[in-house]
């Protein structure tokens, strides 16, 4: 009787998640580039969570979901069209733009959540700037980051890495180059 429940419930949560994805509140986007190593992914936003893995390939692959926290297709529509998102490709560099239109004060932000997850080539420059959280790691080339509200992980980046966080925290574990950290209101940065 238990299995049963335990199935009847596990299916329930899979058809609500379902439902949930496709009812026009909730975007998956995937967009890829052919790059080489040596190039720079400049990654700007005005909210979203980000994580970067790396692989030898040759792809920058980056894909996304915007998540509407409205009850209707009607308000998330509003929403997207306050949500604009840019990705491009000049030369070896890819840029990543995500812009907030409205005003920052907006409650409507609110309603929005943006989440990246982006696999590039191991040999690979990173400028990050967000407000959100960020995850990185295995990258053999430099990393400026900046989080503003947001902590951050890094861990195997061989080049000179300089972070900071205003509102959030820094985890750090093998870094091969130069260093800075700066954490600002909710943490330090914290060495592994």
């Amino acid at each position: 009787m238990k299995k049963l429940l335990y199935s009847s419930l596990m299916m329930a949560i899979a058809i609500a998640i379902n439902a949930y994805a496709g009812s026009g509140l909730r975007d998956e986007i995937t967009d890829s580039f052919g790059v080489k190593p040596g190039g720079t992914l400049n990654f700007d936003s005005d909210l979203a969570n980000v994580e970067i893995t790396t692989s030898d390939s040759e792809t920058l692959r980056a894909d996304f979901t915007r998540e509407f926290r409205v009850s209707s297709t009607q308000e998330a529509d509003a929403l997207r069209q306050k949500l604009d998102v840019q990705m491009t490709k000049a030369d070896n560099d890819v840029k990543i733009t995500v812009r907030w239109t409205g005003s920052r004060h907006d409650l409507e932000l609110q309603k929005v959540r943006v989440n990246f997850r982006i696999a590039m080539p191991r040999k690979f420059n990173l400028d990050l700037r967000t407000v959100g959280s960020g995850k990185i790691g295995d990258i053999d080339g430099t990393v400026k980051a900046v989080m503003r509200g947001g902590s951050v992980q890094f861990h195997n980046v061989t080049g000179a890495a300089t972070v900071r966080t205003d509102g959030g925290s820094i985890s750090i574990r093998d870094i091969g180059g130069f260093f800075e950290a700066t954490a600002k209101a909710c943490g330090q940065p914290k060495l592994a």
